[in-house]
Order: structure tokens, then sequence, then C-alpha cells
């Protein structure tokens, strides 16, 4: 009976002790005088950080993968020799209202294919529509990269210009991630670069 006693007396000091240091934690920013306030935070109150971007483009052969024109595979029915016979054609960079006119039913259908972009179309387009989204802080550079890399574009706050760049790049040649991550981070480190920025690289 003792040692369940003293067993008890032992877990209700524990308790206390664990109470007393709760208490001690929570007592000093009023949670048992006060109710708990919750103060909205609103977007204008935040404090907003200029950041340096330097977007790294991927310019090697391999991103021209994806680029397709429009195909029709149609079929017409002509003189082969001493008689007619039905011939199929394929004829591209055409409508899909072109091609569906050539469509000659069930057994032989035309059938059309829709044009499809370039992996650096959608790199293009997700770097154009990052650069909408920085504001008049922020800098932006840009570093492509194939078989050599080359800085583009410096660091500043005229992000059209970053924009302009982007849309005239075209893809041949190898991959050279290394020396374009490299020529990041000296961009970073440049002249140009705002010392109170972010810095951030983009591939």
């Amino acid at each position: 009976m003792s040692f369940k006693k003293d067993k008890r007396e032992k877990n209700a000091l524990l308790e206390a002790f664990v109470f007393a240091t709760i208490f001690s934690l929570v007592a000093p920013v009023g949670l048992f005088n006060s109710p708990l306030k919750v103060q909205e935070v609103k977007a204008q109150d935040l404090c907003e950080v200029a950041a340096d971007v330097v977007l790294i483009t991927d310019t090697s052969g391999s991103m021209n993968d994806g680029q397709a024109q429009s195909k029709c595979l149609w079929w017409s029915l002509e003189l082969v020799g001493p008689s007619y016979q039905w011939v199929q054609h394929t004829d591209y960079n055409i409508t899909e209202a072109w091609c569906l006119a050539k469509d000659q039913g069930p057994s032989l259908p035309a059938v059309y294919s829709a044009a499809t972009e370039s992996k650096l179309f959608y790199a293009k387009k997700a770097a154009n529509t990052f650069l909408d989204n920085m504001g008049t802080n922020d800098q932006s550079a840009l570093v492509q990269f194939n078989s050599i890399s080359s800085l583009e574009k410096g660091l500043s706050n005229n992000h059209a210009s970053t924009k302009a760049v982007i849309n005239g790049l075209t893809a041949a040649g190898s991959t050279n991630i290394g020396d374009a991550i490299k020529e990041g981070i000296l961009e970073l480190n440049s002249v140009r670069a705002n010392p109170q920025a972010n810095k951030v690289m983009i591939l």
C-alpha cells in the first residue's frame, strides 16, 4: 500500500510541476487574463523585399522537340494506270476545316493532327509570365546555354527588355548547364546587383 501511495504522490507532484511550467510560459502573454486576439495582416502591410533574378534558359537542340506542323491524311479517287484507285495524301500546315472537307466517310476518313509547340516555346511562355509579375524594385537578367553559355541580358528593372531577349532565343547545339550556373552566380555578384535584394536563379 505504501508503494502505491508513494507512486500516487509522485504522479501528483509531477502533474503540479508540469502545470506550473506551462503556466509560467503562457502567463506572461495574458492567456488567463484576457481573450486571445488575432490581428489580420493585410498584403499592403507586409514588407516587400526586392529580388535579383537570373533566368537560365536551355537553348540546346533538344528544346526544339515537340514542335510539329498540323497534318492531314486524306484520300482521293484517282486514275492509276487503267483503273481508278483510292490514293492517300498527306498535307501539312493546314486547318482542321480544310482537312475535314476531304473526308470520304467511315471507311476512308480524313485524319487531322493539330500543330504542336516546342519545349522552347513553353519555356519562353513560362519565363514571360514570371517576368510579368516582377516589380520595379526587382531586377531580371537572362543567361542562355547550349554548347556554350552566355549572359544575354544583365540585371536591370527593365523586364520588357528581358522578355524581348527571351522571345528572340532559338535552339541548337548541346547542353552546357554547368557554365550557365557559373554565369548566373557571377551576374548576381556583379556591380549591377542590388546588395539589399534576395538573389535568385531560376532554371
